[in-house]
Formats: C-alpha cells, structure tokens, sequence
C-alpha cells in the first residue's frame, strides 16, 4: 500500500441543519474522526479511493470514522517482442504455495496488447510442448495449454484496447475439471481436462519458462496480475473491476506496478521476489 494524499470534500450538516463543506488532507490508511462529536457519519466508505469524492454525513449517534485505503497502481508493466534477442519478462520461482494441483484457481490481468511475436505468450508453467499451465495469443486467437495439450478460440481478444482477462479452474472431478477463459467478463473458452498444476518450472510473464524459444514474446503493457489458489473468484460471466485489484483470500502473487522502483513488486503477503528480464514501466492503467 502506497501513501497517497488525498483532499476528501466533506459536505456536513451543521447543528441548524444547513451544510458547509470541509476539506480535508489525508494519507493512505489514515482515519478522520471527528473530535468536536457534533457530525456523525452515515453510510460506508471503500476503497480503493483517488482524486476528490464528496461524503455525505448526518446526525447519528455515534462518532463517525473515515478509513482509507489506497492500493499503490499508478501504471503498468510493458513488454516488448524481438523474438531471442529482445527479451522482455517477468520469472518467479514456483514452490506448493503458488502451485494449484488439481484443485480451483483464478489468474487474471488487465492487457493492453499490441503486436507481438507470432506467439504472444501471457504466461507459462513449462515450456511447449509440455506446459503445465500457458495462455498464448497468435493474433487474436487464444490457446490455453493445461499439461501439454491445448485449447483454442479465435477473436477471442483485441489489439490496443485494455481489456480484463480471467482464467478459472473450478478443481472438478477428474476427467470432468474444466479451465474457463473471461474477457471482460465474457466466457471465451473452455477447456475440460484432467489437469494437475505441479511442474516444479518457473512461473514466467510475458514469454514461456524456457524464453529462449524464438517467438514467444508478449508485447503491451500487463498490470494488477493476480494469481488465486484455491477459489473461484468467476464462476459465471461478470462485469469487470474497474478499481485496482487487491489481496483477497488464496492470493499468491499480485502485480500491482507502482513506479518504476517497484515495477514488478508482488504486492501480496508472499512478497515474491521476482527476475526482471527488460520489464520497464508505463504510467498507463486500465482506471
């Protein structure tokens, strides 16, 4: 969490009822009370917060508190293709933490994708033709490889637009665990197999564990890359966040990308450290 100042407008009711307007500076995590126990709050505030919102208070009788939250996302990590000698990715070493095995997980990201290599690799548990876990995109068509084989969807996804992807295992039966692919909320894919996420390989964004495969770079920027073990945060189509994600439940990594000193900082309680291959910062966000 980064220390953001805010100016909260806060718009409250005098003892006669009528209303003056305060204006408050506050840093991330820090709570308002009032002191003078004359104004109340009424209602919630959430977070994440940015920028100015006007809050509305009326006489309660409690005192009111105003807690705020504020993920540090002010950009994005981009990627760039040149086949081998241009490599741009993000690696982590896996361990049973980050591994989902045969049970439920949700990776999803924010893309802004633009041309790549001929393969556009997301991210790899393994090297072709054995990945444990990859999505690729040739084009606008969509593979998703769970132990090896794969599934395909073509427009599946867009060129220079943001758009939010999820990829869901629902941890089934065997011979029954499917794998859905969201874009924007919408089911594009799915795979049913009887997949086991185990490889001990490296976790790899933006190209496959073994990078120095000719054409498999991803270029555009990637942000709020999240990895969930354990839950299906999707389970049907949904409306896409349109605030930064955060460390909910099962979380095992998070790319948030706040600057240019913390471009690939995993942002969840593992605190992962990262091998930064070329990833450099953008200022641009889906927000």
């Amino acid at each position: 969490m980064g220390i953001y100042q805010l100016c909260l407008i806060i718009r409250m009711p005098t003892p006669d009822s009528s209303e003056y307007t305060r204006k408050v500076k506050l840093s991330a995590d820090q709570s308002i009370v009032d002191t003078n126990k004359r104004n109340y709050f009424n209602g919630t505030f959430s977070s994440p917060v940015s920028g100015i919102r006007l809050i509305n208070f009326l006489p309660r009788l409690t005192p009111y508190t105003v807690a705020v939250s504020v993920p540090d996302v002010s950009g994005s990590m981009r990627f760039v293709g040149g086949g081998v000698s241009v490599q741009t990715n993000v690696s982590f070493v896996t361990d049973a933490n980050l591994l989902p095995g045969t049970g439920a997980f949700t990776i999803e990201w924010f893309q802004y994708y633009q041309d790549s290599d001929t393969n556009a690799i997301i991210f790899s548990i393994g090297t072709f033709p054995s990945n444990d876990l990859c999505v690729v995109y040739v084009g606008t068509t969509m593979f998703l490889f769970t132990d090896g084989p794969s599934t395909s969807v073509s427009s599946a996804v867009t060129k220079n637009v943001w758009q939010h992807v999820a990829v869901v295992g629902d941890g089934g039966a065997p011979g029954s665990r499917n794998v859905r692919v969201y874009v924007d909320g919408v089911l594009k894919l799915t795979r049913t197999a009887t997949y086991n996420i185990n490889q001990t390989d490296a976790l790899r964004i933006g190209n496959q564990t073994n990078a120095t495969v000719a054409n498999g770079n991803y270029a555009g920027l990637l942000t709020n890359f999240r990895w969930v073990v354990g839950s299906q945060v999707y389970t049907g189509n949904f409306t896409p966040p349109t605030t930064p994600l955060t460390a909910i439940a099962g979380t095992e990594l998070l790319l948030l990308s706040s600057s240019t000193s913390d471009v690939v900082k995993d942002s969840s309680i593992r605190n992962r450290v990262p091998t930064n291959t070329g990833v450099t910062f953008d200022s641009t966000t889906p927000f």
